[in-house]
């Protein structure tokens, strides 16, 4: 079994996003069966914990995060003032 625990501040009503790691979302579609996220909401007052089971995870169009550093960038602009 594969758990992937998130933690948040923030109140969870809808909406909540949550970023995963390429490694922990492919460990995920590889083993959705065996996988679990676990978010804990509210964390710092009254924390609230949600499971996610892999198998719901498994068809997601993940968000994609770029980090950015000097080594992936290629060109800089910035508008006149």
């Amino acid at each position: 079994m594969y758990i992937e625990v998130k933690a948040s501040k923030e109140h969870y009503y809808y909406y909540l996003s949550f970023k995963l790691t390429r490694n922990e979302y492919q460990h995920i579609l590889d083993h959705p069966e065996r996988s679990f996220v676990y978010v804990v909401t509210d964390a710092l007052k009254e924390p609230m914990l949600h499971v996610i089971p892999g198998t719901a995870l498994k068809d997601l169009i993940a968000e994609i995060t770029i980090h950015l550093s000097s080594s992936i960038i290629k060109e800089k602009w910035k508008p006149p003032i």
